[in-house]
């Protein structure tokens, strides 16, 4: 009988390939018992006396020559394919969302996508996927290098017919592989693993990934299982977290993520359990989990466990209240704040966070017994988990549970003033003027302080977001029933959201005169100034200018300006004489009938196709306002006469109010008949358009002031005069019925832009007594009398906000102000300081002066010359 192991030692320590053809295996009992037999491929066998081992440098590691022989069929079965992962689920239990699921372009685009985006982790699985590809090529040179991957060795070490691979690892870890004696090569183990295998390059990874035992779930999947770190005291693990990931799929000049923070994790005996990573790509941060593991500190090679920012804190400080934000990087830029200021900072506070959105791994009985302050992160998700939290406090009997109705912000953003973003709902309004940055602080003691006392009860939060349209509602009727999703959803009244009619003319402003969501129906007979009122009104909502004079314009925002009538010269002209040429393209969209070249589809209100394509710029570009110019040329032919076609039209009129709160401005054509020129005329087409709307203009020309002896004795000779005199007939307007049946007659010079109020009259043709304020530097004043010229006119015209005059009033005693000055006043953050003075700038009132520490604002020179004469 043969020694089979005697044998099979002596052919491989005698450097001979061992093949189908050797002498061990030409008898087919030998072969049958060689292939029974139990080999360890990992075994090293002492080299023979014709081998001497070869000595390499420092700096240069390769593969020890071996006495096997590698081929690529070895490795072949073991490749696999990636499983693609979808982007984790919303956990269950939320409160519901009404309306959209997202926050407007407009809002998102305000706060910057630094602040909405990866808010549990790195959420862009493309580029979490690349950062799996250099955690595993860091590790692959790492195993390579200490000679502990046989996987690795063997696939370094493959020689067979037409395949040679050849190659090295420096001391810095870069790889450097050859096939065929240099015909192919690269520097990436994954391109590695796909040109041997013939795989694409995610299975390659897939398959780089079994040979070092590395999960890509581990990079966002966390688990509640302790590991063996929080078991043993006293070891200090091997820090193996790369400061540098190469991201070799992302375009070139971003492909680098730098470690800028490390937070340790530890247990209850001080040992290092873990960290959160907070890396930074592009000028953007996001964090990751790293974990304990072997002794070695490290990210991606085992399921990191789910632990709370500074927990053992929260041990030694069982009553101090946490501030719980939802974002981790906006926890770390809190404590960040904390640590660096000393003085003053804040005691029996922890600022805590977690990642991931699983709350049910996160050990929830470090919340009992505390008062919990909850601090929202900016999507409507987040804000719908809110109910997750307040269940998870309630659950292990925390003493409160409160919610902050805004967010803190990380990361600068563009802009966190509702008055200067357009096109936002009531919702986002409030959440952005109670956003917070935190650079703009700089006591945390203070800050703790505000978000504590703005907090508010969970159920308070949820009445909070039924109100505004956040969460949907679940009414209780009296019989204490309650209404599923399928029965009628009876109003509730907001609290403070009713808005209150104008007593007198001087108190209404141009949102009531275009309401939100509302209708706005303007008709006269050709060459009454409909053009003209649409500019004026256009330039109103835009800048915020008065309208006409008369009416102020607290809320501004952009508008698509739909024209299907005016020649492109003409439209250039009417821009240029209003002032609005600058506005192209910023806040005001225009659309022009002569422009239209697609054939595609009609420049028509009654093409479906106009009409998305007319929904999605509104959306886009985030407009408040939709004006129609005009209804006769923009419907096809005898459209505005038929029923179903306008009733069709009205159909999407709604959905532009009820889901994005647009106001549509309506321009058409007085009936002619003997009513067409007066207060009484009827707008052409349907009554529908009549009935619909909220607010029904109605303008009178001077021909028909001239013929009927319409308005007062001004009026009448100033339609004498050159230049535009009409009357604006307010026959409807819902939300301030003080101006109903009331005319104001006003006349624009020929070239002017300014129009010149003439007087008012009422239902009986009587003048109605009053005076518009003067608005400095226009000629806006009533014809009987010139403006007074004085500063309080002056400021009324301006017509600024109350923290604006307070402000104002202050520099005005002070002669100077800085920033930070202007907080302390208000009581508020440098930011909106800032907007304010802003603002007043902006109006001429103040101009800064100086840069740095020593900037500040003081009285514009020029309004002070004005006003002093």
């Amino acid at each position: 009988m043969f020694d089979y192991k005697k044998l099979l030692h002596k052919a491989v320590s005698s450097g001979k390939p061992v093949s189908e053809s050797s002498p061990l295996f030409v008898d087919a009992d030998v072969a049958d018992a060689v292939s029974s037999m139990t080999i360890d491929t990992v075994a090293q066998y002492a080299p023979s006396a014709r081998y001497k081992k070869q000595k390499l440098p420092p700096s240069d590691y390769r593969t020890p020559p071996s006495h096997k022989v590698h081929t690529s069929a070895t490795l072949q079965r073991l490749a696999t394919t990636w499983s693609y992962v979808q982007k984790p689920s919303v956990p269950k239990g939320c409160l519901k969302l009404a309306g959209k699921i997202d926050f407007s372009p407009a809002f998102l685009a305000a706060l910057g996508t630094a602040n909405a985006t990866d808010i549990h982790g790195l959420e862009n699985m493309l580029t979490l996927e690349n950062v799996f590809e250099s955690l595993i090529e860091q590790e692959a040179s790492h195993q390579f290098r200490a000679g502990r991957n046989s996987h690795l060795q063997t696939l370094m070490g493959i020689k067979e017919h037409g395949l040679l691979v050849s190659g090295s690892v420096g001391n810095d870890g870069a790889l450097h592989w050859h096939l065929n004696h240099g015909k192919i090569k690269g520097s990436s183990w994954t391109a590695l693993v796909g040109s041997v295998l013939n795989l694409s390059r995610m299975d390659s990874l897939a398959t780089l990934a079994s040979f070092l035992n590395m999960n890509f779930d581990n990079l966002y999947q966390l688990s509640s299982t302790k590991h063996a770190a929080e078991l043993h005291t006293g070891l200090c693990p091997v820090d193996e977290v790369p400061t540098h990931l190469h991201l070799r799929s992302l375009p070139a000049g971003g492909a680098c993520a730098d470690l800028v923070e490390k937070v340790y994790s530890y247990g209850h005996a001080g040992q290092i359990i873990g960290a959160i990573l907070r890396y930074r790509l592009n000028g953007k941060d996001f964090c990751l989990p790293a974990t304990v593991g072997r002794n070695v500190l490290c990210v991606g090679k085992f399921k990191a466990t789910a632990h709370w920012l500074d927990q053992h804190l929260m041990d030694t400080q069982p009553y101090a209240t946490l501030v719980l934000c939802q974002d981790m990087r906006t926890a770390l830029a809190f404590r960040r704040m904390m640590q660096k200021k000393s003085e003053g900072e804040p005691t029996g506070i922890i600022v805590t966070a977690h990642l991931g959105s699983d709350l049910s791994v996160l050990p929830s009985n470090y919340l009992h017994g505390r008062h919990v302050v909850f601090v929202p992160a900016p999507t409507k998700y987040d804000l719908a988990m809110v109910k997750l939290y307040e269940n998870m406090a309630a659950q292990v009997n925390a003493l409160s549970f409160k919610v902050y109705k805004g967010f803190l912000l990380h990361s600068a953003p563009h802009c966190t003033s509702s008055e200067e973003v357009a096109g936002i709902s009531e919702l986002e309004s409030q959440l952005l003027d109670a956003s917070i940055v935190l650079e703009d602080w700089e006591r945390p003691s203070l800050l703790v302080k505000y978000i504590t006392e703005r907090s508010v009860p969970y159920a308070e939060f949820k009445a909070w977001g039924h109100r505004l349209g956040l969460f949907k509602t679940t009414e209780q009727d009296s019989s204490g029933m309650t209404t599923s999703a399928n029965n009628l959803v009876l109003f509730q009244p907001q609290s403070g959201s009713a808005a209150q009619q104008s007593a007198h003319i001087t108190d209404v402003d141009t949102s009531q005169v275009f309401s939100p969501g509302g209708i706005v129906l303007l008709h006269g007979l050709k060459d009454a100034g409909k053009s003209m009122f649409c500019f004026a009104a256009a330039k109103a909502l835009i800048t915020g200018e008065k309208l006409f004079g008369l009416f102020r314009s607290d809320k501004t925002g952009k508008i698509v300006y739909v024209d299907s009538e005016t020649p492109q010269a003409l439209l250039a002209e009417r821009l240029n004489q209003f002032g609005l040429a600058g506005e192209v393209g910023q806040r005001l969209f225009l659309l022009s009938k002569f422009d239209h070249a697609v054939p595609d589809y009609a420049f028509s209100l009654t093409d479906h196709v106009f009409r998305d394509k007319l929904e999605n710029t509104l959306l886009e570009r985030g407009c408040r306002y939709l004006l129609l110019d005009n209804l006769t040329s923009l419907m096809d032919e005898g459209r505005v006469y038929q029923s179903s076609v306008v009733s069709g039209f009205f159909q999407w009129v709604e959905k532009l109010q009820q889901q994005h709160g647009i106001c549509t401005i309506l321009v058409h054509h007085t009936q002619d008949d003997a009513n067409a020129g007066t207060g009484s005329a009827k707008a052409r087409g349907s009554q529908e358009f009549s009935i619909r709307a909220h607010t029904e203009v109605v303008l009178i020309r001077a021909t028909e002031i001239l013929e009927k002896r319409l308005g007062t004795e001004a009026v009448l000779q100033a339609a004498a005069c050159d230049g535009l005199t009409l009357g604006v007939c307010f026959k409807v307007c819902k939300a301030a019925c003080v101006l109903q049946k009331k005319t104001f007659w006003l006349h624009l010079p020929l070239g002017a832009s300014q129009c010149r109020f003439l007087g008012v009259t009422g239902a009986d043709g009587h003048e109605v007594a009053y005076s518009p304020a003067a608005v400095k530097g226009t000629d806006l004043t009533p014809a009987t009398s010139a403006g007074p010229d004085r500063e309080e006119d002056g400021l009324a015209g301006l017509n600024l906000s109350q923290d604006e005059q307070k402000v104002y009033a202050y520099i005005t005693e002070r002669k100077t102000a800085q920033t930070g000055a202007i907080g302390t006043l208000l009581q508020c953050q440098e930011t909106k300081a800032r907007s304010i003075l802003k603002r007043l700038e902006a109006v001429g009132l103040i101009e800064a002066f100086g840069k740095g520490p020593t900037a500040g604002y003081k009285l514009s020179t020029c309004y002070a010359e004005r006003t002093a004469h």
